[in-house]
């Protein structure tokens, strides 16, 4: 399913993918920023973002506070 799980449960190991995901998409993006505007940047970006976040999210419904913390 894409989920990656750790022996404790504890869900670090998903939300490092998420956040790893997250800004591999945003430092790519600078390939093409010199040629797409400021507006259509920040769309691309907070596309990225959430679908990365929105991704199996009912796993992370019991995650520790310092990781939810992280995906924010």
């Amino acid at each position: 399913m894409g989920v990656t799980l750790d022996n404790n449960l504890t869900m670090d190991s998903q939300v490092s993918e998420i956040c790893r995901s997250a800004f591999y998409h945003i430092r790519a993006l600078r390939h093409i920023r010199p040629v797409i505007t400021d507006a259509v940047a920040q769309t691309i970006v907070c596309s990225f973002v959430t679908s990365r976040l929105d991704y199996a999210n009912s796993v992370l419904c019991v995650i520790l506070a310092k990781n939810i913390h992280r995906l924010q």
